[in-house]
């Protein structure tokens, strides 16, 4: 293999190994994302269920 060939796929790899890093970047920001959507549906979730029934008729009624 000629030495030309060889600092082609030394730049290549390089060029790889810089997007996979920024994608695991981006794919660990999107977990961290998912996970406080995830966090915030389940607050609401308690919310609903403290609230009580809809159809009930309030006190006063």
């Amino acid at each position: 293999m000629s030495e030309e060939r060889i600092t082609q796929l030394e730049e290549r790899l390089a060029y790889i190994e810089r997007f996979l890093d920024e994608l695991s970047g981006e794919l660990n920001g999107q977990v961290h994302r998912i996970d406080e959507v995830f966090r915030r549906l389940e607050a609401l979730g308690d919310n609903t269920v403290d609230a009580g029934p809809a159809d009930e008729k309030p006190p006063h009624y």
